[in-house]
């Protein structure tokens, strides 16, 4: 399944408001700039991603599967809570 057909397939589940695919470079960078201040993620998929995108994008995930997003911020926020964890920990040592 091409990026395309999986984004589309994916645009109709919870969380997802918007979806967005076959944009030229430009256009890319465009979009991400008008919502970079309203958002704090941005995420470049594919292992082929364009410089813009990976550039601009707080998540690189280098597999074209969209339903890798959850996975990959589940992994994030438990990583972040080891992280409190520890610096809690140290301040008690």
């Amino acid at each position: 399944m091409t990026i395309h057909k999986s984004l589309r397939a994916s645009q109709n589940k919870p969380g997802i408001d918007e979806v967005r695919s076959e944009l030229l470079p430009e256009h890319k960078f465009a979009y991400v700039e008008k919502f970079r201040t309203f958002h704090t993620i941005g995420i470049a998929m594919g292992a082929a991603g364009t410089d813009v995108a990976i550039k601009t994008a707080g998540i690189i995930l280098t597999t074209d599967e969209i339903g890798k997003v959850p996975e990959a911020i589940g992994l994030s926020r438990k990583t972040l809570n080891v992280i409190k964890q520890n610096i809690l920990f140290a301040l008690m040592i």
